[in-house]
C-alpha cells in the first residue's frame, strides 16, 4: 500500500541524492526534468550498480531524457517517496 511504502521510505538511510524526496526533486528538476543533475547522476549509478550486483536488467532508456522523464512521472505519482524508490522502479 502507499502508506506502507511511505513508512518504508521514511525508515531508509540512503545518502546523497538517492535519499532526496521526490517532492524535493520535482521542485529542483525544472520543466525539462534535467536540472537536478545530482539526482540524475545518482540514478544512473544506481541502475549500473544494481544491474551488476544482481544480474537484473533495468528497462531500456536513451540519454538523460530517458532517465528524467520516467523519474519525473514516478515522483509526480509518489511525491513522499525517495529518489531511490524511483530508481528502483526501473527494474519493475
Amino acid at each position: 500500500s502507499a502508506a506502507s511504502q511511505s513508512a518504508s521510505a521514511q525508515s531508509k538511510r540512503i545518502g546523497g541524492a538517492g535519499g532526496e524526496s521526490c517532492a524535493s526533486f520535482l521542485n529542483r528538476s525544472g520543466k525539462d526534468g534535467l536540472s537536478d543533475t545530482a539526482a540524475l547522476q545518482w540514478v544512473l549509478g544506481y541502475l549500473s550498480g544494481r544491474s551488476v550486483a544482481t544480474d537484473k536488467i533495468h528497462r531500456p532508456f536513451e540519454g538523460p531524457d530517458g532517465i528524467a522523464k520516467p523519474l519525473n512521472a514516478y515522483c509526480r505519482a509518489h511525491p513522499d517517496l525517495q529518489i531511490e524508490d524511483a530508481a528502483g522502479s526501473y527494474f519493475d
